[in-house]
């Protein structure tokens, strides 16, 4: 018991001590990049120096320190100063312990969220949209179940662990910035200090907009704000669906006799698409490997035919780019994937179409 008391005193120690505070003050906002500098580490120089060979001179390098192509943590985001500011206004009010508790849950939210968007974004190449990934999650739990006694497992865990360990950390760094607070609240140098940093957040805002990412100041309230917007629309339109009947013109394709019944193969490859053509690196071995492939089905007299299409998605997702294909219906998110595949019998598709010609 003794052990767990001296712990608990040198832990309130540490977070009186100004530079503690200062640690915190600037980690808790460096953490709320971690996300996007953990997924997308290639993009990532974590201590960028300004041009020295602009071609536009002190402009490029003014410039450089207000809006920069590089993802590095030297930034700011906007949430995390308006949580420091509203603490720092909360000091002087009465039961400010549950304003605190809210706007510390609050900073949680908008880490997860961080979290949430990168890694939705690093598998399938867009914005996440949370009505579609709800309706993945079915299958997130099917796969977990998969992969239960594999080593894959323990990463994941490992990783789980490392997230409960920041978590856990944050009410104790928030503990340490309130206190520094406190012994700041009657500061008039603090209270102009945040002051001016409104003023730059809404000029600087109104000048590079939330979703430009090069921006020095991040904003994640309106990544929230779009992702419920598409959730919302969503949800429209698939009732709108449930309330429409299929298009009629379609069920014409039950007319149709074939007069051959040739064997139809339909291979569905999961590739790198354009950028095998568009990349000049990659496009001269391309194209010699598809004409010593196409050389060699003519020797044995097959014919080969090819073209660009594009796809409904990016990423993981295959069987959205199946489900259209098979369907004729581009098919672009889970919520609309999902819908067909339990009406599949109500609705023409090829698979159909080719069982009723035998």
């Amino acid at each position: 018991m003794a052990f767990f008391n001296q712990i608990k005193n040198k832990s309130r120690r540490l977070q009186q001590n100004p530079i503690f505070f200062w640690i915190s003050l600037i980690f808790l906002n460096v953490l709320l990049f971690l996300p996007q500098s953990l997924f997308y580490s290639g993009s990532v120089n974590w201590f960028p120096l300004p041009p020295l060979d602009a071609p536009r001179g002190w402009y490029d390098t003014a410039l450089f320190f207000l809006r920069r192509e590089n993802q590095d943590l030297f930034r700011l985001v906007a949430e995390y100063f308006i949580i420091i500011s509203l603490l720092f206004l909360a000091i002087r009010l009465w039961k400010k312990r549950w304003i605190e508790r809210i706007l510390i849950g609050s900073y949680i939210f908008f880490l997860l969220y961080n979290f949430y968007d990168s890694i939705m974004i690093l598998l399938f190449g867009e914005s996440p949209i949370l009505y579609n990934d709800l309706m993945m999650l079915k299958g997130a739990f099917y796969l977990l179940i998969d992969i239960s006694l594999t080593r894959k497992l323990f990463e994941i865990s490992g990783i789980l662990l490392l997230c409960a360990l920041i978590l856990a950390l944050i009410p104790f760094l928030f503990q340490s910035v309130i206190r520094g607070l406190e012994k700041r609240r009657y500061s008039r140098k603090w209270a102009i200090t945040f002051g001016i940093g409104w003023i730059f957040i809404i000029i600087y805002t109104f000048w590079f907009k939330f979703y430009d990412f090069r921006a020095i100041i991040h904003w994640i309230t309106p990544k929230i704000v779009k992702n419920v917007q598409k959730s919302i629309s969503l949800y429209t339109f698939l009732e709108k669906i449930e309330k429409k009947q299929a298009d009629s013109t379609y069920y014409s394709y039950r007319e149709i006799k074939l007069e051959r019944h040739p064997d139809i193969y339909l291979f569905m490859l999961e590739s790198y698409g354009r950028v095998l053509i568009e990349k000049q690196e990659l496009r001269t071995p391309y194209l010699e490997f598809i004409s010593e492939i196409e050389g060699s089905l003519n020797r044995h007299g097959w014919g080969m035919q090819s073209t660009f299409s594009r796809a409904p998605i990016s990423g993981g997702r295959s069987w959205l780019s199946m489900g259209s294909l098979i369907n004729g219906i581009n098919m672009k998110d889970e919520a609309v994937y999902s819908y067909f595949i339990n009406k599949v019998d109500n609705y023409p598709n090829l698979v159909h179409f080719l069982n009723l010609q035998g």
